[in-house]
């Protein structure tokens, strides 16, 4: 094997010549050629030639299925109600036609942990949960190539960021048993060229978006917690025996917002503060007063609530941080 580099005279360029028995010539704006002399191959990027080992080149056709291979960021341990909305995502992607599911509704409401939770059931029959952060296109590539990456770590020699990106795309389009998650997704066209790679896979996509889905996912709307669902969560978090009515009272007040519920439960479990106190206290917290605030629904009011009585607590008693540095308060 033989290769000369490309030379450049202004706007000129030499011509590349390959000598020798089965010779290969790397110029232009080639990429990557591929001789089968010596199992090498010659990568050039912008100007430069690289020689690497013909192994690094799996394509992604040919590229092996992993073995539980998952970064789900947070499995949830403590998961109340939505058998409704996991039956839903069961019986979507049960359709051939659209592998895709859009889990919709306001911020705090538990999209991203019913996903996770559907995700950790589903994976132990798959080859691979793949977690992306979806709320930017740059975000997106990232994630897509960080699953190149993490499917053939070789790949990082020899392609772009973008290219890695791609190489997953054609991953998906050409292998079966995994799930990808798309999470946080702020347009829908953002991820329209991975809804049409998607293969024999599944993808649960979370988002505020109630629109754009009719012909690229099965829209899953979600909506808060059923009363006994809140009671249940704030006991198993807050582990105190405060009177059912008190805890049925905060969590009604707190909308039934699974954020705002387990929030304020972790409150009450760290400071001892019970439902009834805690009930007392956003009551003197009304409403209204974030009615003229930044522009937000309820959850963002509700959650508003919550901070400033924390941040309060804090001021107070310093004591409300532990012997880390951390606030005692779970988001």
């Amino acid at each position: 094997m033989s290769y000369r580099k490309k030379e450049e005279k202004g706007n000129s360029r030499s011509a590349v010549k390959a000598s020798g028995s089965r010779a290969v010539a790397a110029g232009g704006d080639i990429e990557i050629a591929v001789t089968g002399d010596h199992n090498f191959s010659v990568v050039q990027h912008a100007h430069d030639s690289t020689i690497v080992s013909a192994d690094v080149l799996v394509s992604p056709q040919n590229a092996g299925d992993p073995t539980n291979l998952s970064n789900l960021p947070r499995v949830p341990r403590l998961f109340v109600g939505r058998q409704k909305s996991l039956q839903l995502i069961d019986n979507a992607l049960r359709e051939e036609r659209i592998p895709a599911v859009a889990i919709c509704g306001l911020g705090g409401i538990g999209k991203s942990t019913l996903a996770a939770y559907w995700s950790a059931t589903h994976g132990k029959e798959c080859n691979l949960v793949w977690w992306v952060t979806a709320d930017t296109e740059s975000a997106i590539q990232s994630g897509l190539a960080n699953l190149s990456l993490s499917l053939q770590p070789a790949l990082g020699q020899i392609l772009t960021h973008d290219a890695l990106a791609n190489w997953a795309l054609q991953w998906l389009a050409t292998h079966q048993r995994w799930i990808l998650v798309l999470d946080n997704v702020t347009d829908a066209a953002h991820v329209q060229p991975i809804l049409s790679h998607l293969g024999n896979g599944r993808c649960l996509i979370t988002t505020r978006r109630f629109s754009g889905w009719h012909d690229t996912a099965s829209l899953i709307k979600v909506g808060v917690l059923e009363s006994n669902e809140a009671v249940e969560l704030f006991s198993h978090i807050s582990q105190q025996s405060s009177p059912m009515g008190d805890v049925a009272a905060l969590c009604e007040s707190l909308g039934h917002l699974p954020l705002a519920v387990e929030q304020v439960a972790a409150f009450c479990l760290e400071s001892g503060t019970t439902a009834r106190d805690y009930l007392d206290m956003l009551t003197e917290h009304p409403a209204e007063l974030y009615d003229a605030g930044p522009e937000g629904g309820d959850a963002e009011r509700t959650i508003a609530r919550i901070w400033n009585i924390t941040l309060e607590k804090l001021a107070i008693d310093p004591l409300s941080i532990n012997n880390k540095g951390h606030l005692l308060v779970r988001c």
